[in-house]
């Protein structure tokens, strides 16, 4: 199937590693041209790779210029980054929260704004994902309650800035994954990747190219009326 991406720009945050990596993959499987946002770009060799803070604005802002300056114009945004912080709720310090809510949501605002911008100003059609979690729906039970608040942020973010931009044909969508198994997650699995099979009906982690294939999917012209929508991909740990 063709996706219709051939010859498109795309920004992936956090698309050195894990599910942003095989998202990066994907999308230049289907002859879209990428800039890699990460914090550590080094290992990211065969594409554009900027190094970006995504929770300040001049590095954003920096970074969106560098790929304008590549690519001219930029058709997807794919929001993958995130910080997967553990502190049970009476723990939480306030440093720990701003953190959080910083790395999982404020960022999202500002990478969103700058494409939303960009769009707007070269009168383009566009895509933007963002990648949220069960989290967002289920709360936390394992000490991510800080995670979770941001998670289910996201959403809200996403229907609102899809009802702003919807007429000037620009879609903005989430994914929301249950648990995958990539490096951020290797040690929580490691330890209890038994207690998570059993809350999952398909009785299996995820890998990250079956998340990635989604949020492909997502951002192309075959999902381009779907907008302010949010698509689970949790192995029927949540089904609605």
């Amino acid at each position: 199937m063709d996706l219709g991406l051939k010859n498109k720009a795309a920004v992936v945050t956090g698309g050195a590693g894990g599910i942003g990596r095989e998202i990066v993959r994907g999308l230049m499987a289907e002859g879209c041209r990428v800039c890699v946002l990460d914090l550590k770009v080094d290992s990211v060799t065969e594409t554009l790779a900027v190094q970006c803070d995504v929770t300040k604005r001049e590095s954003v802002e920096a970074a969106f210029r560098r790929a304008e300056q590549e690519f001219a114009h930029l058709h997807v945004l794919i929001n993958s980054h995130q910080l997967w912080p553990h502190a049970w709720f009476k723990d939480i310090t306030d440093e720990q929260w701003h953190k959080a809510i910083d790395v999982n949501l404020t960022s999202y605002y500002l990478t969103g704004q700058a494409m939303v911008r960009h769009l707007l100003a070269h009168k383009l059609t566009g895509s933007i994902l963002n990648i949220s979690s069960q989290a967002a729906f289920r709360g936390a039970t394992t000490g991510h309650a800080h995670y979770a608040a941001a998670k289910a942020g996201i959403l809200g973010l996403t229907k609102s800035i899809a009802r702003e931009v919807a007429g000037q044909g620009i879609t903005c969508n989430a994914l929301a994954p249950g648990m995958a198994r990539t490096p951020a997650t290797a040690s929580t699995l490691a330890e209890n990747e038994t207690e998570y099979l059993k809350r999952i009906p398909l009785g299996r982690i995820a890998e990250p190219k079956e998340v990635a294939d989604v949020a492909i999917f997502l951002v192309s012209e075959r999902a381009r009326y779907i907008t302010g929508a949010t698509v689970d991909i949790s192995g029927g740990m949540l089904m609605h």
